[in-house]
C-alpha cells in the first residue's frame, strides 16, 4: 500500500476479546475514556450497563478486565497505548484480581441442563483464574457439579486465604 492510501481495518463480527482486538490491529471503538468515569468518587458503586444487542458490552467487559487485573501488567502498555485512558496514569490499572464468569452458554432447555451448564460456566471462570494465577489453588474436583452455590462459595472460601496470603490483613478487610 502506497503512503496516499488507506486501508480498512479488519471489522471483528462476533469477537468480544478486547486483548484480541489489539494484538491483531482489529477495529474497535475506544470506549476507554469510560474507566475515568467508573473512578470518579461521585459515580455510583455499582454501575449498570445498558446497550442494546451488538453494541459492545462485552468487549467492553473484557477491556475493564484487562485494564484492572494484575495478570495483564506486564501487556499494559501493549493494550492500551493510543487509547484515552493510557496516558491519565490512574493508579488503579492493573491492580486487582480479576475473576470472568461467561453465563452465554447456559441453556434453559431444561433443569438438570441448566444447572448442569451454570455449574461449568463458574467452572470455567475458575479455570481461567487459575491459569493466570498459578499460585491460587483450589480444587474442586468432589464438589457436588450441579451445586454451583457451593463451587462458588468454596472458590470465595480459597481466594480469601489467597489474598490474605499475598497482601497479609489488607484482604481480609475488603471482603
Amino acid at each position: 500500500m502506497s503512503e496516499n492510501q488507506s486501508g480498512l481495518l479488519s471489522i471483528p463480527y462476533g469477537e468480544v476479546a478486547y486483548e484480541n482486538f489489539r494484538r491483531l490491529g482489529r477495529a474497535f471503538v475506544d470506549k476507554s475514556s469510560v474507566i475515568k468515569n467508573l473512578e470518579d468518587v461521585k459515580m455510583t458503586l455499582y454501575p449498570v450497563l445498558l446497550r442494546p444487542r451488538r453494541f459492545g458490552k462485552s468487549t467492553f467487559v473484557q477491556m475493564l478486565k484487562c485494564f484492572y487485573d494484575i495478570s495483564y501488567k506486564d501487556r499494559y502498555d501493549r493494550l492500551f497505548a493510543g487509547t484515552s485512558v493510557y496516558g491519565d496514569e490512574l493508579p488503579s490499572h492493573n491492580t486487582y484480581h480479576v475473576i470472568n464468569f461467561d453465563f452465554s452458554a447456559v441453556t434453559t432447555q431444561s433443569p438438570t441442563a441448566m444447572l448442569n451448564s451454570f455449574f461449568s460456566a463458574v467452572a470455567k471462570g475458575i479455570d481461567n483464574f487459575r491459569r493466570r494465577y498459578p499460585d491460587f489453588v483450589f480444587d474442586y474436583q468432589e464438589l457436588d457439579k450441579s451445586d454451583s452455590v457451593s463451587l462458588f462459595n468454596n472458590f470465595v472460601s480459597h481466594l480469601r486465604a489467597f489474598l490474605s496470603a499475598q497482601q497479609g490483613s489488607w484482604a481480609s478487610s475488603v471482603w
